[in-house]
């Protein structure tokens, strides 16, 4: 039986968020659009709504976009690879070449990807920046798809922690 490829965005929580933030930003410019009042100031105020609930939200998800958040991630049994909507600026890495693969905690528990040699004082911020990585939420999914193809240690999540993430442990009966 052929193992299917695995596709997951690198961090849900943020892509879902920043798309959710737009579309809140939009609902709330077009409401205050669609009820003005008769005040002196309503030029200004519309200005500043523009501004914070239209060209900001925007800025925002082009800048996720730069960064990867609406990328897709295959692993699969050739390497891992990310496309920006399946499509652009795509990085590809067969398992071969990969040299690391680091956790880095930030609001969400990432895992970054790499095919240089690890940096031991390297940041969220400096990982994000860097072209050569790919960064990948954890989760089950992702972490029994990268053990079944790489036996290379995570820095700085213990093997046990990983066994246990992806151990089919059944769910224990409430009943009982």
């Amino acid at each position: 039986m052929k193992d299917k490829a695995v596709k997951v965005l690198p961090s849900p929580f943020i892509a879902i968020g920043g798309i959710a933030m737009v579309l809140m930003g939009f609902g709330l410019l077009f409401f205050s659009f669609l009820y003005p009042t008769d005040e002196d100031y309503l030029p200004v105020l519309y200005s500043l709504l523009t501004i914070f609930l239209g060209v900001l939200p925007i800025i925002t998800v082009i800048g996720l976009s730069y960064r990867g958040y609406y990328s897709v991630i295959t692993i699969d049994e050739k390497g891992i690879r990310r496309a920006l909507f399946g499509a652009f600026m795509k990085v590809e890495m067969t398992w071969e070449e990969i040299k690391y693969i680091k956790r880095i905690w930030r609001v969400v528990d990432n895992i970054f990807v790499s095919t240089k040699e690890e940096n031991k004082a390297m940041t969220f911020e400096q990982a994000i920046k860097r072209r050569d990585i790919i960064q990948i939420a954890i989760s089950k999914k992702v972490l029994k798809a990268i053990r079944q193809y790489i036996d290379l240690p995570i820095i700085g999540l213990p093997e046990e922690q990983v066994q246990s993430i992806i151990s089919d442990k059944p769910k224990k009966d409430k009943k009982a």
